[in-house]
Parts: structure tokens; sequence; C-alpha cells
């Protein structure tokens, strides 16, 4: 497979995860907003509490298993995926009867009271994981992200259309519940009709051993980088109060909600490297080709957002948010660069050398948190911007352990992520001289080359509409590049 093959699926393919992240962000916001309005604060606050200690038990369950299977060998990928379902099915019924036993406890430490038969009822939909954490992977081994996309879509709308008529039924704290459970069965259901994947039981010791210990390494790696909006909370407020801390909060949000074109990338680039990871030449010319579409992926946006930030903040939150104007340009910038280099941090996954992940997210964690608690007591939120910038250099540690695997050309990835860079200080910058931060973007658009990549970039999704426009979905891995 060709990198501009790759490339090209890789747009076709993430289509779909786009539009369902668009789709899914507006529906989000919309029935987040309305279910608050109908439970009320206090309750949803609760729920949101549940939410908390149930995606933490699940993603320890889970344990980095679906990245496991989709890197998984095809020769011997189906007694793998048997073992994984044997695995994740005792794992999770033990999690969610401790879960259940352990409602009250849980509870108690939260200082939630009154929630410990809601807690313990969605502790249940932990156990539905044991069969779609294989059955996913398999969709995404196979590259069928339209189905994967369908299944996430009908999900969501089966859990705000159970969480909201229950809300307005009075249900209270119980509507999002089970909206939780109605939307945990969809997905099993729909992962059976789509993936056909019929698990049964199967063990093997060593393949066990593989796979836990892969698994604890992409688990450490992710819950490495979870430490960051923690550790950047608890220095703000301490030093800055609990509004800095809603700031800096907001600010990541957007831009993390912003980049939902990046993250449905980088999840198929995953899928992709993982079929080509045994061929070195295409492996290498498939991350070059990634470099500068990453970046596209996110820049546009995090740049378009400076336009119209001021006033869009003032709308929806009102004037007393104005401080995040100030920290967006900084966090947009670190979006740009994790985004730039995650194709790094994807093939180290495939590759088995999640330890490489956990020391740059280690190394991370150190700059951001050590720049934050030198900055922030002297600074303020001046500061926590400042300890944004200083994180970056740590995205450049990716490069170490490429090098001595493949030989990277970042000249124009790195040339369109510093152009896009000056835009984002759009709305802290004084008028009319903020225009003239546009400059650099629209020479680098002008310039015939830059012209030409885009060009091709724009060809190969139309190419790759035309080959599978009609052609059934389970034939469309088999479509030549």
């Amino acid at each position: 497979m060709s990198g501009g093959g790759l490339r090209s699926r890789l747009l076709q393919g993430s289509a779909y995860l786009i539009v369902r992240r668009g789709i899914g962000l507006v529906v989000s916001l919309g029935g987040m907003l309305l279910l608050t309005r109908l439970i009320g604060a206090g309750a949803y606050g609760s729920y949101a509490t549940i939410t908390i200690v149930l995606g933490y038990a699940t993603d320890l369950c889970i344990n980095g298993t679906g990245a496991y299977l989709i890197r998984a060998d095809e020769e011997t990928a189906k007694k793998r995926f048997d073992l994984a379902f044997t695995y994740l099915a005792a794992v999770t019924a033990v999690t969610a009867a401790l879960g259940c036993a352990l409602a009250g406890v849980v509870s108690g430490w939260f200082h939630q009271p009154g929630t410990e038969r809601a807690l313990a009822l969605s502790m249940l939909t932990i156990v539905p994981n044991a069969y779609t954490v294989p059955a996913m992977a398999q969709l995404e081994r196979e590259l069928r992200y339209r189905s994967v996309a369908y299944i996430e879509m009908y999900a969501q709308i089966a859990y705000y259309a159970t969480a909201l008529g229950l809300a307005c039924l009075g249900f209270g704290l119980w509507a999002p519940v089970c909206g939780g459970l109605a939307q945990s069965a969809v997905i099993a259901a729909l992962c059976a009709r789509f993936s056909r994947y019929w698990p049964s039981f199967c063990w093997n010791a060593a393949q066990f051993q593989e796979m836990f210990g892969y698994g604890i390494g992409h688990t450490a790696s992710m819950r490495v980088i979870g430490l960051r909006p923690v550790l950047g909370a608890l220095i703000v407020s301490r030093f800055a109060g609990a509004e800095a801390v809603a700031f800096v909060s907001l600010v990541g949000r957007l831009a993390d909600s912003l980049g939902f074109v990046g993250a449905a990338i980088q999840r198929m680039t995953f899928s992709f490297l993982a079929r080509i990871r045994q061929e070195p030449g295409e492996v290498e010319k498939a991350m070059n080709g990634m470099l500068l579409a990453q970046v596209l992926s996110v820049a546009p946006l995090l740049v378009g957002f400076s336009v119209c930030a001021p006033w869009a903040l003032t709308l929806f939150f009102g004037p007393g948010w104005a401080p995040v104007l100030s920290l967006y340009p900084y966090r947009a910038a670190v979006c740009i660069a994790a985004c730039l280099f995650s194709v790094h941090v994807q093939i180290l996954y495939v590759l088995g050398r999640n330890k490489d992940v956990v020391g740059i997210n280690l190394l991370h964690i150190a700059l951001f948190a050590g720049a934050a608690a030198a900055f922030v007591p002297h600074a303020g939120l001046a500061g926590y911007a400042a300890a944004e910038a200083v994180s970056i250099a740590s995205y450049f540690a990716c490069d170490a352990p490429i090098r001595r695997l493949y030989r990277l050309r970042y000249r124009d990835a790195l040339l369109c992520a510093a152009v896009c860079v000056p835009p984002l200080f759009f709305p802290i910058a004084p008028r009319p001289e903020a225009y003239l931060l546009f400059v650099p973007p629209l020479i680098y658009a002008l310039v015939p080359g830059t012209r030409r990549k885009l060009a091709r970039l724009a060809g190969e999704w139309t190419r790759a509409r035309s080959r599978r426009r009609g052609a059934p979905e389970s034939a469309q891995a088999a479509l030549p590049p």
C-alpha cells in the first residue's frame, strides 16, 4: 500500500467519524443543557460523579485490549479475540459485582449520599464491554468506520432519547442512569449486527501475558497524560483561585472539542499503520504523508475560532469569561503541536513500544507541571499560559525513538504549524494591528507549492469517494488505493 493510497483511505474512512463527531458535539451540547434543566444541577452533578467512577473502572477493565486486538497478527486474530473476550468477561463481571457491593462506600467518598443504588445499577454497564470491545476492534481492523460511526451515533441518540424522556416524566437522577443502560444495550446490539463477531471462551497463558503486558503499558501512558488537567487544576486552584480553574477548564474543553477532526484521523491512523507495520518502507511513506494532513486537520478550526472567540464567549458565557481569551492561543498551539506528533505516538503504540510513550508523556507532565508551579504563584493565569507554551517542547522528544526507525521530513508540516500560530493571538492583539497576524498563513496558502499539496489532498479525497461510491462496506478494505 502506497503512502498516497493510505492517505486516500484515511480521508475517505475518517469522513464518517468526522461527521459523526461533529453531529455528536451538537447533540451532546444540546442534550446536556436540556437534561441539566430538567433534572436540576444537583442530580446532574451526582450523575457526573457516577460517570467519573464508571469511566475509571471501565478503563482499568479494558486495559488497552482494543488497541492490542487491532494490531494482532492475522493468523492468530480469532484466538486472540476470543482470549480477550474470555478475559474481559471475567474482569468486567468481577468489577461490576465489586462496584455494586461497594457503591455505598464509594458514594460516601465523594460525599454523594443517596446515589448508592444509581451507582450500583450503572456499574452493570461495564459487563457488555466484554463483547463490544473485541467487536469494535474487529470493525476497526477491517477499516469499517462507517459502521463504527453508525454505532456511536445511534448509541448517543438512544442515551439522550431515554434520558430526556424519563427526565420529562420526573425520574430525576434515574433518567441519565437509565439512558446509560440503553446506550450500552444499543452498542452491544449494533456491534453484533455489524461485526458478526461470535465469541467463544478461549485461554492461552502465553498470549494472555503478551496481551496484558501490552495493555499495562498502554493504560499507563494514558493515565500519565490524564494527570495533566488534574495537576493544572490543583496548581491553579491553590494560587489563583477556583474561578481561574473554571477558565482553565473551559479553554481546555474548547480546544479539545475543536480538534474533533484530528481525533477522528488519529483513530484511523492507528488501524492503518497496524496493517502495514511489517513494511518499514510503506510505514515511512505513510507517516511522511500524514504529518501535514494532521496539522491541517486541526489548525483551520482553531484559527477560525480565534476570529469569532471574542463575541462567541461573550454571547454564550458572558463578559466575565474574558480571561479565557488570553489562555486560548497557548492551549491551541499545544493542540497543533500534539496533532503534528500524534502519528509518532500511534506508530509507537502499533510497534508495542508503549514505554517510549510513557516516557514522552512523563516529560510532558514534568515540563507542564513544573512550569505551572514556578510561574502561576507569581503571574496567575499568565503563568499558566507560559506553562502551556513550555510544554510544547516535550513533543519534539517524540522524534528520538522514531529517528532510529524511519526518516521523516518535517519541513512542510512544521512550516504549516508555524504560520498558523500567529492568528491564534488575534483575540488578545490590539486592533488594527491584529489583522496582520493573518499575513503569514495567507502567504503560505498562496505559495504555488502549497496549493499543489492542497490540491493533491483534495484529489485523493475525491478519488477515494468515487472508488467507494456504491461499493458495499465489507468490500471497501479490499479496494485498491
